[in-house]
């Protein structure tokens, strides 16, 4: 219910707390401005952004759902084509996009403020925007007509009844930079109405309305019963201002938000004087809304809020990381992954965990023939030991470190028959699910199985050709795809994610010459994997995926032995 949001909205502690920020309590919420996101961007542009937003630690996103009237009006078309069309009789294809905005943004944690009819251009005093005809009548909410509220009224309603209560909506915006401040206030039956038919369909989220911000306006319709708290517009005052116009926002006794302030890169030319927004000027606006006790600062960018062509570029913008730093609600740097190490193993099967400054961490597991696998097969952060007989196809695997001095077994179901005698066996976490399993390569082709028991590969692809070595790691930071070594040229290919297709492409290639044992890890704790490798009793470690020399040798081991790397531990 609505008094229930309000509620929450009033404590402000866990208003927001997309992407398990209400433990950290930020200082206010921030939110960004794509006014046009429903109708200037494609659903990659979408994800995009949306990442953008949840990884920077953003709340979410203010939009509006008809396009500004100087991009076309209801007639503006998006992406697929579509158009809003008409309030009365809104298109589905158009609205089905907004569908995937909202579901998008809930799958990471973010929240939407919807404007559901732009004030300046649909509502009032008719526009007459210059450049553009006026809109046509039957999509004008006009205080004049006597079906106005009605039609308000059945927006809302429709409006209601299609996104009420979705996990991603938290606001409703009436309104939206009015510019007639003297005819303002006759377009309240609008707003009214149009707040009633949402409530009246369900949709308990909560109201403002964005007044215009050429005029001390933001007082407009503080006090109405259907207005759950305030917004402020405007886009040229000083950090002073901002401060002392929240502050006296708070006589009204609901939350309060600056929204649509200045913007980043922008020089209004209706500012007198007009001068460049920069990202000091931002944190200082941010620093304000603190001051004030506002809840929350919505954000804008010069070349984000209408989704110009070089809207992708700003994200990240010095600004934006300012102010989110400021309010709190930034991740702080995290922390570094761990090291790889390399593992050694003898033909014999007895196994060597180097100890800087102590005697190897040594164990047997396996027998002779056997070739040894390291991965994290329980997802606890740990590799441990695995072993691939050739001369059956049976894997035997074990979820912990042996003891020193020991004679190691396979955990009990962690031995199943995989692939076929001969074929070559690799480790990586294919689906990303932080567990380590098992692929095939033979003579070309890859298969991997995303869980470590008997069965069809999950996926299969062709890479590199036979006689090629392959190898799991990521090259890429993120998800784990295939290395391969060939022994006839010394080189090293690469593929950074696995293939949607039957073939994988070739991500880059280096040079290591030739070596007796290679091993994938992430030796600098970058969290890109790179090659190391093992001959004649020196390992060698790279930390770029390149020809260019090792940077870490050492002398360990014997000639012959196998190398195997993950993050370890001896106990």
């Amino acid at each position: 219910m609505r008094s229930v949001v309000l509620a929450v909205l009033l404590v402000f502690s866990g208003w927001a707390a997309p992407n398990g920020q209400a433990e950290a309590a930020p200082l206010a919420e921030m939110w960004d401005t794509v006014w046009s996101l429903p109708n200037k961007t494609d659903p990659a542009e979408l994800e995009q952004y949306l990442d953008h937003l949840a990884t920077a630690g953003f709340s979410g996103v203010w939009i509006s759902l008809a396009p500004f009237y100087w991009q076309g009006g209801l007639a503006a078309e998006n992406y697929a084509g579509e158009a809003l069309e008409s309030f009365s009789s809104p298109n589905p294809a158009y609205l089905a996009y907004v569908d995937l905005v909202l579901d998008e943004a809930a799958e990471r944690g973010l929240q939407i403020a919807i404007a559901p009819a732009w004030g300046t251009d649909y509502s009032g005093v008719r526009p007459g925007i210059a450049g553009h005809s006026e809109p046509a009548l039957d999509d004008f909410f006009d205080p004049d007509d006597p079906q106005n509220g009605q039609k308000a009224y059945d927006y809302g309603f429709l409006l209601g009844q299609r996104w009420g209560g979705h996990p991603a909506l938290y606001a409703w915006v009436m309104g939206g930079d009015y510019y007639f401040g003297d005819s303002e206030p006759s377009t309240l039956e609008t707003w009214a109405m149009m707040s009633a038919g949402l409530a009246a369909a369900g949709a308990n989220e909560p109201v403002t309305y964005g007044p215009g911000g050429f005029a001390s306006s933001w007082h407009v319709f503080a006090d109405e019963p259907w207005l759950d708290f305030v917004s402020l517009n405007h886009h040229c005052l000083s950090p002073a201002e901002l401060q002392s116009a929240l502050e006296g926002l708070a006589v009204y006794g609901k939350p309060v938000v600056a929204a649509e302030v200045r913007y980043e890169d922008d020089d209004p030319p209706f500012c007198d004087p007009v001068v460049l927004v920069t990202p000091q000027d931002i944190l200082d606006d941010a620093q304000a809304v603190v001051a004030a006790g506002a809840v929350g600062y919505v954000y804008g960018h010069h070349d984000r809020w209408a989704w110009d062509p070089p809207a992708l570029l700003t994200l990240g913008s010095p600004g934006e990381v300012l102010a989110l730093d400021y309010l709190g609600l930034s991740d702080p740097e995290p922390e570094p992954p761990p090291a790889s190490e390399v593992v050694l193993v003898e033909p014999n099967g007895r196994w060597h965990l180097r100890v800087e400054g102590q005697p190897d961490w040594t164990f047997w597991f396996g027998v002779p023939g056997d070739v040894p696998l390291l991965g994290d097969w329980d997802g606890n952060g740990i590799a441990t030991p695995g072993m691939y007989r050739p001369s059956s196809g049976f894997v035997y695997l074990t979820n912990s470190i042996p003891a020193d001095g020991s004679v190691a077994v396979a955990d009990a179901g962690l031995t199943f028959y995989y692939g076929a005698p001969g074929d070559q066996v690799l480790v990586g976490d294919w689906d990303g699910d932080g567990k380590d399993s098992l692929g095939v390569y033979r003579n070309g082709r890859v298969f991997l199985r995303d869980t470590n028991d008997t069965g069809i590969a999950h996926m299969s692809f062709w890479f590199g050709q036979p006689g090629d070595v392959a190898h799991g790691g990521s090259a890429s930071g993120v998800a784990d795809g295939v290395f391969l070594y060939r022994p006839s040229t010394g080189m090293v290919f690469y593929t950074k994610d696995l293939p949607t297709g039957d073939v994988a492409t070739v991500d880059g290639s280096f040079s290591v010459g030739p070596t007796d044992a290679m091993a994938i890890g992430d030796w600098d704790s970058d969290g890109i994997d790179t090659v190391g490798y093992h001959d004649a009793g020196v390992v060698r470690l790279k930390n770029t995926n390149t020809s260019i020399p090792p940077e870490i040798a050492y002398e360990w081991g014997e000639a012959g032995w196998s190398a195997v790397a993950g993050v370890v531990s001896a106990g």
